[in-house]
């Protein structure tokens, strides 16, 4: 699975907002995304998205 900024948005996608930030994503995705963390890291050795945690493991 990769996680990609999108500017568009489809019927089915589904909304989650945490912390002021709306997060959508592919309703095809839900089994992968429930119970999961999706961390934003800028740090020196790694930058950009991780699902952590649920169901990501198995994608």
């Amino acid at each position: 699975m990769q996680l990609t900024l999108d500017e568009s948005k489809n019927n089915d996608d589904i909304i989650v907002k945490s912390e002021g930030i709306n997060v959508v994503y592919s309703s095809d995705l839900k089994e992968y995304v429930d119970e999961s963390t999706i961390d934003y890291s800028t740090g020196w050795f790694r930058r950009g998205f991780t699902i952590l945690g649920g169901n990501a493991s198995s994608c």
